[in-house]
């Protein structure tokens, strides 16, 4: 059977926000929330929150935007049955790491959760996550079948979606403001990057700076990171916009291996050998192999210089 196809027209908002209104109606959704991730300064971010449906919950999760990603869930390791399909909500796990569930989720009244996590070869592109409010009731078997079957139909228009966007700054792209927030010069990088939406979002951060905000913490701008020097003299104060390009969240490449099968590939691509690693693990020189050989089948290496290669990408145990 031939799947919906999803014409994708207008902004990244109006984008998104017919695609979340095509999921909301298969799901019959009370409200789906979408956000990606960005790095700055070393610190994973939530960024491009956008939300649909309840107001209330809409208005507890938007206030997400900018600030540090909560701990129940790493994009650099993702459940891999939940990449590119929707499962049920961890609210069990919300629950005993007690920060998302009591911060937000409590908070915005919601209570059953079907997610998609959605990634672009290893790029994290969104968490996107449909919701019933507390007192409803959960997603039925229909429901969910309902949503497999649509969820191939907005995959591809959410990987289409992402690669609409404009390019992010390139490095040394300034923006001068004056404390109105009236863009009073643009290098050529910054004039590239700005579009009619990015120009009302640098105008409020600037007044909002201007208005006591806080400048001296690096801030996530629509996938950039922006580095805010504030300009002093006899007039009013004018603010220097540095940007550059935010840094996506990324799935490691050793995110498919276990635990057992990760210290076996670290410790062979830092050089030791079988019988030292059976050693060290206090494993059979056979057991040891057999991890090696599945390491390479699951990470598409042939030998441990490419297992060190690519060993050195990879994001470090947590």
């Amino acid at each position: 059977m031939v799947g919906p196809v999803i014409t994708l027209e207008g902004n990244r908002q109006e984008r998104r926000r017919s695609l979340m209104d095509r999921l909301g109606r298969t799901a019959t959704s009370d409200f789906i929330a979408w956000f990606t991730m960005h790095e700055v300064d070393g610190v994973q971010r939530y960024s491009g929150m956008q939300t649909w449906g309840d107001l209330h919950a809409g208005s507890i999760v938007s206030q997400l935007e900018g600030q540090a990603t909560l701990a129940h869930w790493d994009p650099t390791s993702p459940p891999a049955r939940d990449v590119n399909h929707f499962r049920a909500g961890a609210q069990r796990r919300l629950r005993e790491e007690r920060d998302a569930w009591d911060d937000v989720y409590v908070p915005a009244g919601l209570q059953h959760t079907r997610r998609m996590l959605v990634y672009d070869g290893d790029r994290f592109v969104a968490w996107i996550g449909t919701h019933r409010l507390r007192d409803g009731r959960d997603f039925t078997p229909r429901e969910q079948s309902g949503l497999e079957r649509f969820e191939t139909a907005l995959l591809t228009a959410v990987l289409a979606e992402a690669r609409m966007d404009r390019p992010p700054p390139p490095e040394g792209a300034n923006l001068l403001l004056d404390a109105g927030g009236r863009i009073e010069m643009a290098c050529a990088a910054g004039k590239r990057w700005l579009t009619a939406s990015r120009r009302q979002m640098v105008s409020s951060a600037a007044r909002r700076l201007d208005g006591g905000g806080d400048g001296a913490a690096p801030f996530l701008l629509d996938g950039a990171v922006v580095r805010v020097v504030r300009l002093c003299g006899d007039g009013p104060s004018r603010y220097l916009f540095a940007l550059s390009a935010a840094s996506p969240a990324r799935r490691s490449p050793v995110s498919g291996l276990t635990p057992r099968q990760r210290e076996v590939a670290e410790l062979a691509g830092a050089g030791a050998t079988v019988p030292d690693i059976a050693r060290i693990l206090g494993r059979s020189t056979e057991t040891v192999r057999s991890h090696l050989k599945a390491i390479y089948r699951e990470l598409h290496v042939s030998n441990r210089v490419e297992l060190a290669e690519l060993l050195r990408d990879a994001p470090p145990r947590t």
